[in-house]
C-alpha cells in the first residue's frame, strides 16, 4: 500500500472543497484511508457524511453511479466498524449502480476499494457486497 499519510492529506485537501457531485466519493474514499491508518472514529465520521452526502445527491439525481458506489463503500465502511446491518442497503446500492454502469474499468475500481476495505474486515461482512459487484446473485 502506498503512503496513507500522504493520501490522508489529499483527501483532506480535496474535502476543504464543496463540489456536490464529487463529495460522497471524497469522504467515501477518505474514510477508507483513515480506516487504514487505524483511525476508527475519524473513519466512522466520515463515512455517516458520506452516505448523507450521496443521500442528499441521489434525491436529485437517483440513477448517478458514482453517487450510489460511494454510498455503498461509506456504508462498507460503517458496516466493517460495526454496523453490519447496513449490508444489505450497501448491496443495494451497488446493484441499482451496477444497473446504470457496469462498464469493467468501473467495477475494477469499486472491487479495489472493497478490497482495500477488506483488510479490516475480520468477519467477513463485506462477502455479499462483494459478490453483487461482481455482478453475481447473493
Amino acid at each position: 500500500m502506498g503512503d496513507l499519510s500522504a493520501a490522508c492529506k489529499a483527501g483532506e485537501a480535496a474535502r476543504s472543497v464543496d463540489y456536490p457531485t464529487i463529495n460522497s466519493s471524497v469522504s467515501a474514499t477518505l474514510g477508507v484511508i483513515l480506516l487504514r491508518q487505524g483511525q476508527a472514529e475519524s473513519a466512522r465520521l466520515v463515512f455517516t457524511e458520506a452516505v448523507a452526502q450521496a443521500t442528499t445527491l441521489l434525491e436529485h439525481t437517483s440513477n448517478d453511479y458514482r453517487t450510489l458506489y460511494s454510498k455503498a463503500l461509506a456504508l462498507c465502511g460503517l458496516a466493517v466498524l460495526g454496523d453490519a446491518a447496513l449490508v444489505p442497503e450497501a448491496s443495494t446500492a451497488v446493484q441499482a449502480a451496477r444497473a446504470v454502469n457496469r462498464d469493467a474499468g468501473v467495477v475494477q475500481r469499486t472491487l479495489r476499494l472493497l478490497e482495500v476495505l477488506a483488510v479490516a474486515d475480520s468477519d467477513g461482512v463485506l462477502a455479499p457486497v462483494r459478490v453483487v459487484a461482481m455482478g453475481k446473485n447473493v
